[in-house]
């Protein structure tokens, strides 16, 4: 269920003190390329977001990291994406 990108982020950091599955790092991406690819309307930002986001949470939770520096990864993830983008 890779959802919408950005609620998705905002979900997990609010409820789910910042965790985002490993999953997401690669089929938020692979999933809206393909969509992309064929003609579908979708917006390519959202995706990335989720991707940086989660990125940022796995590497967290790989270096045991409290959640408060969790959600300071996720935010980061979350805003390279953007800047990656752009």
């Amino acid at each position: 269920d890779i959802s919408h990108g950005v609620t998705r982020v905002l979900y997990a950091i609010s409820q789910r003190k910042s965790r985002l599955k490993p999953h997401n790092m690669y089929s938020s991406v692979v999933a809206s390329s393909i969509t992309i690819g064929f003609g579908g309307s979708v917006g390519a930002e959202a995706p990335i977001v989720y991707t940086g986001a989660a990125i940022g949470s796995n590497l967290g939770k790989l270096f045991r990291l409290d959640p408060r520096t969790l959600m300071l990864l996720v935010g980061c993830g979350a805003a390279a994406g953007i800047a990656g983008i752009f």
